[in-house]
Formats: C-alpha cells, sequence, structure tokens
C-alpha cells in the first residue's frame, strides 16, 4: 500500500528541487547520529532526550515519533507532500531511492 507523507524541504523550502530532483526526502536533525540502527521508538526517544535534554516529555515523545517514523516507515513508492511558498502550492514527489544518511547543510 502506498502511503502519503508531509515533509518539510527546509526554510523557505531550500531543499524543494533537491527532494523533487532525486526523488527523495530528507530531515535536518544534526544532534542526531546515524538512526539506522534504531529500532524501537523507546531508543529514539532516550536520543531525542539525550540531543535536547531542555524539552517537555510531550515535545521530547512528538519529537520522537516523528523521526522513528522517518527512519522506519517511509518507502519507495511513497508519496511525499512539501509546501512551496513561492508558489503558494503543495508540490508531490514519488520516492524512487531510500537512503538513511546525514549530511551537512
Amino acid at each position: 500500500m502506498t502511503n502519503m507523507w508531509m515533509v518539510r524541504a527546509g526554510q523557505r523550502a531550500l531543499f524543494l528541487d533537491e527532494f523533487r530532483e532525486k526523488s527523495s526526502v530528507a530531515i535536518g536533525w544534526t544532534r542526531l547520529e546515524d538512526l539506522s540502527g534504531i529500532s524501537t521508538q523507546t531508543e529514539m526517544l532516550e536520543i531525542i532526550k539525550q540531543a535536547w535534554p531542555e524539552w517537555t516529555m510531550g515535545k521530547t515523545r512528538l519529537a520522537a515519533s516523528q523521526v522513528y517514523r522517518f527512519a522506519h516507515e517511509i518507502a519507495v513508492g511513497d508519496r511525499v507532500v512539501s509546501y512551496d511558498p513561492q508558489s503558494r502550492r503543495l508540490r508531490w514527489t514519488l520516492l524512487s531511492r531510500q537512503n538513511l544518511h546525514q549530511f551537512e547543510v
């Protein structure tokens, strides 16, 4: 079954063209290390707590859930929508690649 996801393409949709050209998406949680070895939401929760100890438990749980789902549930063939503030339209991407890696912005 194909899923649909909303993934923001950075501030002012900075990475929107790259998302569409590469048929892939990314998130910019630069305080986090490689997430490929995380197998449960509980592990993710602990990593988020360590990275942002000042956050409330509610915010921490929400972030852990979102990052875990990004790392483990988005798949090739899923559709992703991102908002383009310049055109004030939603832009669609059909994922054709699945890589989990870090990059510097």
